[in-house]
């Protein structure tokens, strides 16, 4: 599924801030009779906003990664969520973003501070 957006939440309950970071791997489109493939170009890495951006307590926070990001169009991109002083959450599945997509994955965190953490997918 193509997406431009990745959501997550941070709900009442947890005690702990966390913090989005997108992991994304680079990827061409080469077009041959009509079928479209897709071949990994050996780019990849971890984006991460500069400055402060932690997700409080029952607080959400969203990416456009075509604006907010220097993501490549029609990368593989995924969630990466970053617990700040805890253990860090699992990613999530992996989308491929469009920039002309207007679809959005959204998750929501839960767990325990030192502990392990579930990662919810809200939507898709």
């Amino acid at each position: 599924m193509a997406i431009r957006y990745i959501k997550l939440q941070n709900p009442a309950g947890n005690g702990w801030v966390v913090r989005i970071k997108i992991g994304w791997e680079g990827y061409d489109e080469i077009e041959k009779n009509g079928i479209i493939t897709r071949v990994k170009n050996g780019k990849s890495g971890i984006w991460e906003k500069k400055g402060y951006d932690d997700i409080c307590i029952a607080a959400e926070r969203t990416v456009d990664i075509k604006n907010d990001t220097k993501i490549p169009n029609k990368s593989e991109v995924w969630l990466k969520p970053f617990i700040v002083l805890g253990k860090n959450g699992p990613d999530s599945a992996h989308f491929v973003y469009d920039e002309n997509a207007g679809d959005m994955a959204e998750f929501s965190i839960s767990g325990a501070l030192l502990g392990e953490k579930k990662l919810k997918q809200i939507k898709p």
